[in-house]
C-alpha cells in the first residue's frame, strides 16, 4: 500500500491500558469527560471509501473505555465552516476539506 512503511512502529490496542491512563489524567471510565460527536462525509472516498462505519468504530471504540458519543453524517454545512469558526476541535483530512471531524460537546 501506499505510504505503508513496516519499519515504523504502531500502537498497541490496549483498552485496559486506556482506561488506567484515563483514570490517573482524572477521568476514571470517562466521567468528567464531555460527549464526543464524531461527523463523517456522506459520500464515499478513494481513500476512505465507508466514512460512516469509521465513525461507528471510532464511537464504538471510546465507549469501551468510558468516553461516551455518537457518530452521525457530515452536512456540507459543518465542515470547512465549522472548522474555520472553531466549532471543530479535531479533523482528520486527505488533503481536501475535512473527512471526518471529532466534535467535543459542552
Amino acid at each position: 500500500m501506499w505510504g505503508y512503511n513496516k519499519d515504523v512502529p504502531g500502537y498497541a490496542y490496549d483498552v485496559e491500558l486506556a482506561k488506567k491512563l484515563l483514570a490517573e489524567a482524572g477521568f476514571p471510565e470517562g466521567k468528567g469527560l464531555p460527549e464526543v460527536m464524531v461527523w463523517s462525509m456522506p459520500v464515499p472516498r478513494p481513500y476512505n471509501p465507508e466514512g460512516l462505519k469509521v465513525g461507528v468504530a471510532m464511537i464504538g471504540d471510546l465507549k469501551k473505555v468510558g468516553i461516551q458519543g455518537e457518530s452521525s453524517v457530515m452536512t456540507g454545512d459543518l465542515s470547512i465552516g465549522s472548522v474555520i469558526n472553531h466549532r471543530i476541535w479535531t479533523c482528520f483530512s486527505s488533503g481536501g476539506p475535512a473527512t471526518m471531524a471529532i466534535r467535543i460537546i459542552s
